[in-house]
């Protein structure tokens, strides 16, 4: 079998328990105002099948989706659209969410599928499969720990035509004046930001592609640096959700990583 038939059918699954009632996490995937405090910067939902879903991170990453599945705190679908090869007509991926109690607990399991076969979807399919890893642990990470308390969302995104492996290194750089302090293999690492040292815990390094850990000493915060695939000119993004600190500590960190964005992308 050729490697290109042999990823006929392939699709994402992941299957996460969280410490959280069934119609929390139901909240959580179908409340706008639940959405921004895991997924993303803006959201909007008309609910029910035959409703839609709209999220953005900002400009050139965002999109809206119809849906096409809705079980009252059990399962929800919606259906995205790609663009197809030359000639073709546009794919559609499906994303699917159910939702079991269990114990006490939520289990949250979540498909993509729709996927082409062909090589020029491996970038799109590793990046999604990726991009969920975080997202569902992002999830986790708000529902267990900071349920109810609205995120403050504090990133960057911006355009490069380097070598993702050279970005890499300036910005995980322990010697230098890179903006993460790791070691690779260390389980901790610190966020170097307007002068300010910030310990935390390394959930997920995949170099030279995205680097996720929790930041305690920002309130128990979390930190996910992507460099996207795909393209000669790639994106380079930077998301830092904070929960529950002052406007004007949130302000410090904003322009922080703007000034530091601005001169490192310069």
């Amino acid at each position: 079998m050729s490697k290109e038939r042999s990823k006929a059918g392939r699709h994402i699954e992941k299957t996460i328990e969280i410490r959280a009632s069934a119609e929390q996490v139901w909240r959580a995937i179908t409340d706008p105002e639940e959405l921004i405090r895991w997924f993303p910067a803006q959201a909007r939902v008309e609910p029910g099948e035959g409703g839609s879903i709209w999220i953005s991170w900002g400009p050139g990453a965002e999109g809206k989706a119809p849906i096409t599945a809705w079980e009252e705190g059990k399962r929800l679908q919606w259906t995205e659209e790609y663009p197809g090869a030359e000639g073709k007509g546009p794919v559609r991926l499906a994303v699917d969410f159910r939702i079991e109690a269990r114990g006490g607990n939520a289990v949250l399991r979540l498909v993509q599928s729709g996927f082409g076969p062909g090589p020029d979807w491996d970038d799109t399919f590793d990046g999604l499969d990726e991009g969920w890893g975080y997202f569902l642990r992002n999830l986790k990470h708000y529902l267990e720990r900071h349920a109810g308390t609205p995120r403050d969302l504090i990133s960057v995104r911006r355009s490069s035509s380097l070598p993702r492996e050279q970005v890499w290194e300036r910005l995980l750089n322990r010697a230098g004046d890179g903006m993460i302090d790791w070691s690779p293999g260390a389980q901790s690492y610190e966020l170097r930001l307007g002068g300010e040292r910030c310990p935390g815990k390394v959930i997920r390094a995949n170099p030279p592609y995205n680097f996720a850990g929790t930041l305690e000493s920002l309130n128990d915060g979390i930190l996910f640096i992507e460099l996207e695939r795909g393209g000669e000119r790639w994106h380079c993004g930077i998301w830092l959700s904070i929960y529950g600190l002052p406007n004007e500590r949130v302000a410090e960190l904003r322009q922080a990583l703007d000034d530091w964005s601005q001169s490192f992308f310069a």
